[in-house]
C-alpha cells in the first residue's frame, strides 16, 4: 500500500462538497479517513486524536524462506489483484502493479519470496466519543447529516500503521508454449523450496526437456533504500528492478540471484531501525488497522453500495481479467515464430484483434472515466460500465477462439520437430506451410504445405488423428507414393526419446542416412517435408 505521509498539513477547501469525490487515489494518513465504500483513504482527516505513541521497542526480521503461493504474496504486498470486485486491479499503488506484474498467466510460473522488517507499530487514539472525536472539519462535516459526513470522512478512521520495510521477489518463467508450461510444472515438483534451490530447479528441467522461453527475476522493495538494487538489477528500480535472460543462457539472472540473497542477508535488514523511541531510516508502512467510525458513537449513514454497483463493479472487474487474459494470448502468438505460417488475412486479423484489446485496455485503466471512477464516484458506476462497453471496439471472440485451437494444433507440429534441436535442414510445416482456420466448432484444423515440388495438406481430424492429403508431388521413399488421403495416428510429442511410431522418424534423426537430405518426417503423427534438392 502507499508509503505513510508525515507532517502533512491538509488545507480545508471552501466546500465541503469538493471532498465527497475525488478522482485520485488519495495517501493513508494516520487518524486519517477510510472509506470502505470506496477501498481508499478520505482526502482529509476528520478525527481528533491523541498524541502518537508507539507499540513495541525493537526491530525483528523475517528472511526469505521456501516460495510462497500467490495469495500469500500478495498479503506480504498489503494488496489484492485477483479479485474482480477489488480496487487493487486498477489502482495506481506500486505495491498492486507490481502484483499484477509478476501474477501467472498462461504463459507464465512465478516463485514469490518476501523478506519484512517490522519495526514498532505507531498508534493513535481518539480524543473522545460522538462529536468530542471529531475535529472542526469534521465537526462541519457531521453537520451536513450522516450520508455527506460518510461521502466527506468514510466509515472507518487509521488508528495504527505497521512500520518496516519489505523486499518482495519474484522469478517468473516465460513459456514459448502451454505444451512448455504443463511439461515444466509436471517435472519442476509440487513443492518448491528456497530461491537457490528452485533456480537451479528450473535450469535443471528446461535442459533436461529442452524447454524454450525466458526467465525475469524481479524484486520491489517498500521502505529503506530500494536505489541499492540498481547494483544488483540490471534495470530499475523504476518502481521495480528486474533481470531477464533466455533459458538457454541464465547465467545473468543466477548472478542476480546470488547477489539478492547477499544484499538480504546483509545491507537490507540494515537500512531502518528503531532505537530509544525513534525510526532510523526510511520505513514504509506494511499495513493499516482501521476503526468504524460507528465504534465512536458517531453516525455514518448507509453504505452507497447498492447490488448492482457491485455488480457493476465484479463486470468491469471480470471484463478486465478477461481482456488482460487476451491479450497475453494474442500477443503471445505475434512473438512467436508460428506467427508467421498464418496466412495474411488471419496475421491483418490478429494485429487488428491486438490493437483493441490494447485500447479496450487503455479504456478501462483510464483513472478519469475507467474502471476506477467506479471506485471515486461510486454512485455513476453502473453510468462507468456502460460507457465503457458503449466505446470498447469489438472484439471477435470466435475467431479468438479458432486462433487458440489452430495455434496449439501448430505448436503442436512445430515443438514435435523443432523441439528437440533436430537438425535445420529438416523444415517444418511450421516454418514453411501456412495455417488454415477450423471452419466449424468441432475444430478441423488444417496446415497446408506448398512447396516447390510438393503439395499436401494436414488435416486434424474429431477423434485426434490426421488426416493426410497429398495433393502434388512424388514421395517414392514414403509409404505416400501416390496422391491421396492418407490417416495417420495423433500422438503428442512428449520427450526425444519415447518410442516413435514411424519408420519416417529416421530421415531426419539419423545423419548418416542420405535420405535425410531429400525427405522430411512423420514424427510422432504430424508431417514434416523438406523438398527435394
Amino acid at each position: 500500500m502507499a508509503q505513510l505521509v508525515k507532517n502533512t498539513v491538509l488545507p480545508t477547501p471552501p466546500y465541503l462538497k469538493d471532498l465527497k469525490e475525488t478522482a485520485s487515489e488519495p495517501a493513508y494518513v494516520l487518524g486519517g479517513g477510510y472509506s470502505s465504500d470506496r477501498q481508499m483513504p478520505t482526502l482529509v482527516p476528520c478525527i481528533n486524536t491523541g498524541p502518537k505513541i508507539y507499540n513495541g521497542d525493537s526491530k525483528s526480521v523475517i528472511y526469505f524462506g521456501d516460495s510462497r503461493s500467490f495469495e500469500e504474496f500478495q498479503k506480504d504486498l498489503n494488496v489484492e489483484v485477483s479479485e474482480s470486485g477489488s480496487i487493487g486491479l486498477f489502482s495506481e499503488d506500486i505495491s498492486a502493479s507490481y502484483a499484477r506484474h509478476v501474477k501467472n498467466t498462461a504463459y507464465t510460473e512465478s516463485f514469490y519470496y518476501s523478506e519484512k522488517i517490522d519495526l514498532p507499530t505507531e498508534i493513535v487514539y481518539p480524543a473522545g466519543l460522538r462529536e468530542k472525536a471529531l475535529n472542526e472539519f469534521g465537526k462541519s462535516a457531521y453537520q451536513e447529516g450522516p450520508d455527506d459526513f460518510r461521502s466527506i470522512c468514510g466509515d472507518q478512521v487509521i488508528l495504527q500503521n505497521h512500520l518496516g520495510a519489505g523486499l518482495h521477489v519474484s522469478l517468473k518463467v516465460h513459456f514459448n508454449s502451454i505444451d512448455d508450461k504443463n511439461t515444466f510444472t509436471a517435472n519442476a515438483g509440487a513443492k518448491y523450496g528456497n530461491m537457490l534451490s528452485v533456480s537451479g530447479k528450473i535450469a535443471q528441467v528446461v535442459s533436461e526437456h529442452q524447454i524454450k522461453g525466458e526467465i525475469e527475476v524481479s524484486a520491489l522493495q517498500v521502505g529503506g533504500d530500494a536505489s541499492q538494487l540498481g547494483k544488483i538489477f540490471t534495470s530499475g528500480p523504476n518502481p521495480y528492478a528486474i533481470t531477464s535472460c533466455s533459458l538457454d543462457n541464465m547465467t545473468a539472472c543466477q548472478n542476480t540471484i546470488n547477489g539478492v540473497l547477499a544484499y538480504a542477508a546483509g545491507e537490507f535488514p540494515n537500512q531502518i531501525n528503531f532505537q530509544n523511541g525513534k525510526v532510523l531510516g526510511s520505513a514504509a508502512s506494511q499495513g493499516y488497522t482501521f476503526m468504524p467510525l460507528s465504534d465512536l458513537k458517531l453516525n455514518t449513514g448507509n453504505s452507497t453500495l447498492t447490488p448492482e454497483i457491485e455488480a457493476a463493479r465484479k463486470q468491469l472487474g471480470d471484463l478486465y481479467l478477461h481482456t488482460q487474459n487476451e491479450h497475453v494470448f494474442i500477443n503471445h502468438i505475434l512473438e512467436s515464430p508460428i506467427f508467421n505460417s498464418f496466412y495474411n488475412d488471419v496475421k491483418e486479423e490478429l494485429k487488428e484483434t491486438n490493437n483493441a484489446l490494447i485500447s479496450n485496455t487503455k479504456l478501462l485503466d483510464n483513472l478519469d472515466s475507467g474502471a476506477m471512477r467506479c471506485y471515486n464516484h461510486p454512485k455513476q458506476c453502473i453510468e462507468t460500465l456502460n460507457n465503457i462497453n458503449n466505446k470498447s471496439l469489438p472484439v471477435d471472440e470466435f475467431f479468438i477462439y479458432q486462433i487458440k485451437n489452430s495455434y496449439n494444433f501448430g505448436v503442436d507440429v512445430y515443438n514435435c520437430v523443432e523441439g528437440f534441436n533436430i537438425p535445420k535442414h529438416c523444415r517444418t510445416a511450421a516454418s514453411a506451410a501456412s495455417i488454415a482456420m477450423p471452419t466449424d466448432k468441432d475444430g478441423h484444423f488444417q496446415w497446408d504445405y506448398l512447396g516447390n515440388n510438393n503439395s499436401f495438406t494436414l488435416l486434424e481430424n474429431n477423434d485426434g488423428s490426421i488426416s493426410l492429403t497429398i495433393n502434388g508431388g512424388q514421395y517414392p521413399r514414403t509409404p505416400y507414393t501416390t496422391p491421396g488421403v492418407y490417416e495417420i495416428p495423433h500422438a503428442r510429442c512428449l520427450n526425444i526419446n519415447d518410442p516413435i511410431p514411424h519408420p519416417l522418424n529416421t530421415y531426419c534423426h539419423d545423419s548418416s542416412n542420405p535420405m535425410f537430405l531429400e525427405w522430411g518426417e512423420a514424427y510422432m503423427g504430424f508431417l514434416s517435408v523438406e523438398d527435394v534438392y
